[in-house]
């Protein structure tokens, strides 16, 4: 089987949304972005390059999503995406949101580490 191939993007808010949280760590929270759109090429080359998240553990926000995966980031951060087909405009790979592991087990109802 072939891999999808997508243009990856990021939702918009994503990134202010981000930063802002983590402005008192600029440095840790630079180095993550700069690892996703490194990561960018690869997730565009085959959307799989994640790991995909059991539907069972989707957080009640991301529950009207077709699909949901994640990608490691350095410093203990990771990133939610999504996978949509658009008419016209073909496959995207849509990071929907970022944050660090505390936040991430946060937003999934896990036992915070």
């Amino acid at each position: 089987m072939n891999p999808t191939r997508a243009k990856a993007r990021i939702l918009e808010g994503v990134k202010d949304d981000f930063m802002k949280r983590h402005r008192k760590d600029r440095p840790r929270a630079a180095t993550a972005w700069t690892a996703l759109v490194a990561k960018g090429p690869s997730l565009e080359a085959d959307t799989t390059f994640g790991e995909p998240i059991e539907r069972s553990k989707w957080p009640k926000a991301f529950r009207d999503r077709p699909n949901l995966n994640r990608l490691e980031l350095p410093n203990g951060f990771r990133a939610v995406y999504t996978v949509l087909f658009i008419q016209g405009e073909g496959h995207i790979a849509r990071i929907d949101w970022i944050g660090d592991h505390k936040e991430y087990d946060r937003l999934f109802g896990y036992a915070t580490s």
